[in-house]
C-alpha cells in the first residue's frame, strides 16, 4: 500500500513537471512568430513586397501562417524560417 502510494505521488510529480515543459514550449513556440509589421520590418520590406513574396511562393507555409479567414487573412510570420527564406531566394 505505501509503495503505492509512492508511485502515484511521482506519477503526480512527473506529470506537474511534463506539463510545466509543455506550457513553456507553447510560449517559446508563441513568442517565434511574429505579425506582418513586424516581419516587414525585419527583412526591411513595405507590406505590400511582403504580400507579393508571399504571391509568388518565396516565402511558403513553412514560415507564414493565416490566423485570420480566408476573406481577411491575418499573417503571423516564423521569424527564422521568414529570414531563412528571402536571404534563399533566387
Amino acid at each position: 500500500m505505501e509503495q503505492l502510494l509512492f508511485v502515484e505521488r511521482r506519477l503526480t510529480t512527473l506529470e506537474h513537471k511534463l506539463d510545466s515543459i509543455l506550457d513553456a514550449l507553447q510560449a517559446r513556440e508563441a513568442s517565434e512568430w511574429i505579425d506582418r509589421k513586424s516581419a516587414c520590418a525585419l527583412i526591411g520590406v513595405s507590406e505590400r513586397s511582403m504580400f507579393d513574396l508571399i504571391t509568388k511562393g518565396t516565402l511558403n507555409r513553412e514560415a507564414v501562417r493565416n490566423v485570420g479567414t480566408v476573406k481577411k487573412p491575418r499573417y503571423r510570420f516564423h521569424r527564422a524560417k521568414l529570414l531563412s527564406q528571402y536571404f534563399n531566394r533566387h
